[in-house]
């Protein structure tokens, strides 16, 4: 076909006029793609069924080319429109494998911070003054002088959610029970204002979260000989204050990969705004879960799809679960004929292609 410009069928008052899924298909062949006549019925149903923004505009950039000619984008030659949408489907695939994961963490990180307040704050939400307050001698568990020197929007969040939601199974408890417990408010919130409670919470409290959520070697030994350079008072407090802040790091990049996944939006590349703390490799002795040069350098581990898959193993409630997930990631990787196609997709999400041998390490130091 003709490298000439397909003139829009509308007039250019707008950026991104209308175009028919026929016009679409011509732009992407004169753009150099590779669209065989037989298949473009095909072609054509797949961009209805998920979008030329999705498919093209959100994978085609893997095989663009620089145009000496004009503005115009280009494809390097022999890429086919399959070669786009495998990596579109193998994308969407690997957010379906993980995405279950992230949901039990969530949910797990959820049950223990609902059962260490209820343990220690008792289950009165309402405020004293509050119309509903059948209790008014017992403090409410969101009562911001439970968590001095803290910001206590969350708690104005949460306390809203209790007397206004309209969500299961919270209305039930407002309108059936004298008070709605942590275990079940909290199930109503998401896991940002979950991990700002957590943040909020007496030290503790986070102490006792970190122990049932983390696994047995990632203790405060192990974190004792990487901060031994220093007091052992300073060693303590920095040993707990590191800790936390993995916590609350590692949920904030897990819930920001949550978010992608469940709308859909492309994970490949996709880096967050959050960091995974390198104190994970140093308190394992995990010396080749990634390089200095990774880290810091390629940024590997440290806010990529390879440090969430390194945060949902050390979640795992046990050593066969972790391996049950780090194998069903193989078995994906492994799965594609096309291996050069799913070497460059791992390369574009900065997973390593020893990751299994290097998280079966991670593992097996996790000591669960």
């Amino acid at each position: 076909m003709s490298n000439d410009k397909i003139l829009l069928p509308q007039n250019m008052l707008f950026d991104k006029p209308f175009t028919n899924y026929n016009f679409q298909l011509q732009r992407l062949k004169s753009r150099g793609m590779i669209i065989p006549s037989s298949t473009e019925n095909e072609t054509i149903n797949r961009i209805r069924s998920h979008g030329y923004y999705q498919v093209i505009n959100g994978y085609g950039d893997q095989f663009e080319v620089n145009s000496i000619l004009d503005n115009e984008k280009r494809y390097a030659p022999d890429s086919t429109f399959n070669n786009v949408y495998n990596l579109f489907s193998l994308d969407r695939q690997l957010g379906k494998l993980i995405f279950p994961f992230i949901l039990d963490i969530e949910e797990h990180f959820t049950n223990e911070i609902a059962y260490t307040v209820a343990k220690h704050f008792d289950v009165n939400n309402y405020y004293k003054d509050d119309a509903d307050n059948r209790f008014p001698e017992v403090k409410s568990y969101l009562d911001v002088s439970r968590y001095p020197n803290a910001k206590t929007s969350v708690l104005k969040e949460l306390h809203e959610l209790s007397t206004t939601t309209k969500k299961y199974p919270t209305v039930w408890y407002r309108k059936n029970k004298n008070h709605i417990p942590p275990w079940i408010l909290f199930m109503n919130a998401d896991l940002g204002t979950m991990n700002q409670l957590f943040k909020i919470l007496p030290s503790n409290l986070k102490n006792e979260i970190n122990a049932e959520l983390l696994p047995n070697n990632f203790n405060n030994k192990n974190l004792a000989i990487y901060l031994k350079n220093i007091s052992v008072e300073e060693r303590n407090r920095a040993i707990i204050e590191k800790t936390n802040s993995l916590m609350f790091f590692g949920m904030e990049l897990m819930r920001t990969f949550r978010n992608s996944i469940a709308h859909n939006s492309r994970t490949l590349g996709f880096h967050s705004k959050f960091k995974l703390p390198t104190i994970l490799k140093n308190a394992t002795k995990t010396w080749n879960l990634y390089t200095a040069e990774e880290y810091s350098t390629l940024n590997i581990g440290k806010n990529d799809i390879y440090a969430l898959i390194i945060w949902i193993v050390l979640l795992q409630n046990s050593k066969k679960e972790a391996l049950h997930f780090l194998n069903q990631l193989r078995t994906f990787f492994k799965k594609e004929q096309n291996q050069n196609q799913m070497n460059k997709f791992m390369m574009s999400n900065n997973i390593p292609v020893d990751f299994y041998k290097r998280l079966t390490t991670f593992i097996n130091n996790l000591g669960y």
